[in-house]
């Protein structure tokens, strides 16, 4: 469907419930003629359409009984309106894929106590968030990435004890990892990824056994990697891009046992490769690339049956390229042809 906003879809019909209008090719401005508030609107979508300027300052006052908000992947440009804080009762708030710029309002902070996800990657947004006034304590899913967030991790998210989701890439935090990430049990995916972060990586990382993807790639961190012992469903960790130091840890390896993928490269490890990655029976990708490691030619590799990546290159392995290479298939899987 094509054209403006059906505004006299909301006005003629009050008492509507839902209006879905996603993924179609609507332009023109958003409830640029809206004149009557809608008690009844539970969810509004109109994602991935063409819609342009700015989203009205007031849009909140209109919707006061929405539980699920999806602006996203339109052309939206201009601050994100401040009314949005009233939308109390908000489960979800999607504003990613747009050109917002500016900082989040804090009324969205302390307002929408009721947000369990909220998504406002790929925008222009600056400053710090959640700020200090903030009350998001029932996030389940925060995804800040691909804008412009700087300063340290704001502290509110500590209270987040049902975070599953966190996605702060590509942004411009500053300073270390904080240690009370390892209080929020609840998660599963962090990608902390190309930022500013510097110092060690938290022992308290440690204790998130619920933990299924970790990236700190691209970041300035050094020290050595925490032996982690409790990191049982830990699928993939990348840590490429930093200036970490010391061994690979034989404990993450004797207990993230379901790892699909390593990605260490460009680091300072030293020691070469642990035997006890044979145990890794599922591991797909193995990147070691420019580690400055210092070490005979791993032969404990040939053990990976299931790899279809490696890398290797840019160290100082000595001796022979291990002949049982030979036996991995890296993800070719021949076939004999019907005769």
């Amino acid at each position: 469907m094509v054209g403006e906003f059906p505004i006299w879809l909301l006005e003629n019909n009050p008492r509507l419930e839902i209006v879905s209008l996603k993924n179609n090719s609507f332009t023109g401005k958003f409830l640029s003629n809206i004149t009557q508030r809608l008690q009844h609107l539970e969810v509004l979508d109109i994602s991935n359409n063409e819609f342009v300027g700015q989203v009205p300052w007031n849009m909140g006052l209109f919707f006061p009984n929405l539980k699920f908000l999806n602006l996203s992947r339109n052309y939206f440009h201009g601050s994100i309106p401040e009314s949005l804080g009233y939308l109390e009762v908000a489960d979800t708030i999607d504003l990613s894929h747009n050109n917002f710029s500016g900082e989040v309002p804090d009324l969205i902070g302390i307002g929408c106590t009721s947000l369990s996800h909220l998504y406002l990657s790929n925008n222009n947004l600056r400053g710090n968030f959640p700020s200090s006034s903030a009350n998001l304590t029932r996030l389940q899913v925060l995804c800040l990435d691909y804008n412009k967030f700087s300063g340290s991790i704001s502290h509110q998210l500590s209270q987040n004890f049902d975070l599953r989701y966190l996605d702060l890439s590509r942004n411009e935090f500053q300073r270390q990892i904080p240690s009370w990430m390892g209080n929020l049990s609840s998660l599963q995916i962090l990608d902390l990824s190309q930022n500013k972060l510097e110092g060690s990586i938290p022992n308290d990382i440690c204790k998130l056994s619920s933990l299924n993807f970790l990236d700190l790639s691209a970041n300035q961190l050094n020290g050595s990697i925490p032996s982690c012992t409790s990191l049982y469903k830990l699928r993939f960790i990348h840590l490429q891009g930093n200036q970490i130091t010391g061994l690979i840890p034989s404990s993450i390896l004797r207990t993230s046992f379901d790892l699909r993928a390593i990605d260490f490269r460009h680091n300072y490890l030293s020691g070469g490769v642990p035997r006890d990655i044979m145990a890794l029976s599922q591991l797909k990708v193995l990147l070691l690339g420019v580690t400055t490691f210092k070490a005979k030619s791993p032969t404990c590799i040939c053990q990976l049956k299931e790899l279809t990546i490696m890398d290797l290159s840019h160290n100082t392995f000595s001796g022979q390229i291990p002949s049982c290479l030979n036996n991995l298939s890296f993800g070719i899987r021949f076939e004999y042809p019907n005769l």
